[in-house]
């Protein structure tokens, strides 16, 4: 019993400081995204920064597009292995309501699974391996609006736990943001490059007339 209770008292100040590790490099990840203005470089710091909170074999970033129903994805990032060396980003293409991504945003719900194939809605990508696979899909969202889906996948049974469903939803509502901010900027510019060619081409016009 002594040696039982000498592995407990080991054991939860290890899981403790992993946890107020992964907290810290959760908020300096949402600094580094709210110092970002592009929506393809904050997917890009998504992927890269995220393998240092969570272990994963595969992480995908979609981002919805102005259509409300094109889950697009801007990022992507697998270890080299068969199952997942050979997707595309144009495969992984999906809609609001299609596979766990799609369902996720619809619902603008979380899914934790530790089998996809358990998951009767989830849909394969054509020409792959029927493979074990545990899989994280949160989705991003500010307010009502959907800004887009961050998936996780992993080889093997049960390879993500609530934990890690808790740490990429804080996550991905600092991304949802930086996400939406970025899209208003890029409107504004946007706009501002229409505007001023709409004045050129209006100061053309005057100088023909006159």
């Amino acid at each position: 019993m002594a040696r039982r209770d000498e592995i407990g008292e080991n054991t939860a100040p290890s899981a403790d400081l992993r946890f107020v590790a992964q907290l810290n490099m959760l908020h300096s990840m949402a600094a580094t995204l709210n110092s970002l203005d592009d929506v393809s470089e904050i997917a890009a710091a998504i992927t890269d920064e995220l393998h240092t909170i969570l272990d994963y074999h595969n992480c995908r970033v979609y981002v919805m597009q102005d259509n409300g129903t094109t889950l697009l994805p801007i990022a992507f990032r697998g270890e080299i292995f068969y199952e997942y060396e050979h997707e595309t980003l144009e495969e992984l293409i999906t809609h609001v309501g299609e596979g766990i991504t799609g369902w996720v945003a619809e619902h603008r719900t979380s899914l934790l699974t530790p089998d996809a194939r358990l998951v009767e809605f989830a849909v394969q990508i054509p020409d792959t391996d029927d493979i074990l696979e545990s899989m994280l899909a949160v989705p991003m969202t500010v307010g009502d609006a959907v800004q887009g889906v961050i998936v996780l996948s992993s080889l093997g049974y049960g390879a993500f736990d609530e934990e890690d469903q808790r740490l990429l939803e804080v996550l991905a509502s600092h991304a949802a943001i930086a996400v939406s901010n970025a899209k208003l900027l890029q409107a504004e510019r946007t706009a501002a490059e229409t505007s001023s060619a709409l004045l050129g081409l209006s100061e053309q016009l005057t100088q023909l007339r006159s």
